[in-house]
């Protein structure tokens, strides 16, 4: 590894900056500010497939979404419908719909 560059991108992939972003948002709107503890517990506290499956950003998303459900922020069946009205862009982008 060596420091990042001038103009270097700090994620490889535009949707890892965005998946960042939705865990520092999501922290602070479940949890009243950014709380680092109560987003690591999220981690913590995914299924196996959730937290492996997924990749690392994948699993930022995973607790991002665990924890507005959590807090009545999102209603799961918000979060499910739009999982589904993703998966048609995953194909056509190359990528996975519900995380990008």
């Amino acid at each position: 590894m060596h420091p990042p560059r001038k103009g270097e991108p700090v994620f490889e992939e535009p949707w890892q900056g965005r998946a960042f972003a939705l865990a520092i948002l999501s922290s602070r709107v479940a949890s009243g500010g950014v709380n680092p503890d109560a987003f690591r517990h999220a981690l913590e506290r995914l299924d196996r497939a959730a937290y492996l499956d997924d990749g690392y950003f994948g699993r930022w998303i995973n607790a991002a979404t665990l924890m507005l459900t959590e807090s009545a922020v999102l209603a799961p069946s918000a979060i499910d419908a739009r999982a589904l009205r993703a998966e048609p862009r995953a194909a056509v982008g190359g990528g996975r719909g519900r995380i990008r």
